[in-house]
């Protein structure tokens, strides 16, 4: 003997939380799935329907489009109008063009350095200038505290946003 069980029936609910602790939450969850699986039913079915129906919606609303009506006509009906001749050109001699003749690269032994130029080595034993000083006014003494005037202190703000 078979005997048909609903899980959904409130019944079968209580049997289930038969002495637990209803107001835990998972009694009402419980309860109303059949009420949300209804719901979910309903609102599945109806965007499916306008899923569908939708395009030929459109097609009613969208404004029917005029039939252009094109005329054929052969070319054997067709009007030509003569064209003028070209002007003849004023100078029937052709103007050349001065061009440059391309000369290979000559090897020359005019503005080369008498010296080469250091060697890693040499660069590394001795200290090397970073810069040619160009403008003495604007030097900074790094023994005093004092600044030049021309110099201004940089925004140590802290950007938080860019």
């Amino acid at each position: 003997m078979t005997q048909k069980i609903n899980i959904f029936s409130e019944k079968w609910c209580d049997m289930v939380f038969e002495n637990k602790n209803k107001e835990y939450g998972a009694f009402f969850l419980r309860k109303i799935t059949p009420k949300n699986h209804f719901v979910a039913i309903i609102i599945a079915f109806v965007f499916f329907t306008v899923a569908i129906s939708a395009p030929v919606l459109f097609r009613k609303m969208a404004k029917k489009q005029v039939e252009k009506v094109l005329e054929v006509t052969t070319l054997s009906k067709l009007k030509t109008e003569e064209a003028a001749p070209p002007p003849p050109p004023k100078d029937e001699t052709p103007v050349q063009k001065q061009t440059v003749a391309f000369k290979p690269p000559e090897v020359t032994t005019e503005n080369v350095p008498d010296e080469l130029p250091p060697t890693q080595e040499d660069m590394n034993a001795k200290p090397q200038q970073i810069a040619a000083v160009t403008n003495v006014d604007t030097l900074v003494n790094l023994k005093t505290t004092e600044k030049p005037k021309e110099i201004v202190e940089a925004d140590t703000k802290v950007f938080e946003f860019v």
